[in-house]
């Protein structure tokens, strides 16, 4: 019997853990959406896609960033929702961001 119940505990912790990411407003037609795990870059896009196809619009992309260090990695999404006439949606310019940033600060 305790191992019934460590079962349907274990099952119950699991199915927990897993949750639909929300997507939280940033301003004029800009969301931004966030997830924890390994490889979830996926998850967050077809997420925002269907934000974005419930409002009858389509998605641009204006920023993807995954943190990972020991313990977990995380992937955070910002994009916006704009309709197909839109000139901002068209083929997305994707690339990187520089991990080191130099300043100048000579005047």
């Amino acid at each position: 019997m305790k191992r019934v119940w460590l079962l349907i505990a274990t099952n119950a912790a699991v199915a927990g853990c897993v949750s639909t990411p929300e997507v939280v407003s940033m301003g004029k037609d800009s969301y931004m959406i966030m997830e924890v795990g390994a490889n979830k870059q996926t998850a967050v896009v077809g997420q925002a896609n269907k934000y974005c196809a419930a409002l009858g619009k389509v998605i641009v992309v204006r920023r993807m960033d995954t943190k990972s260090d020991r313990k977990f990695q995380s992937t955070s999404l910002i994009f916006s929702c704009v309709l197909e006439t839109d000139p901002e949606y068209r083929r997305p310019n994707l690339k990187q961001d520089p991990t080191t940033v130099i300043e100048d600060q000579r005047m």
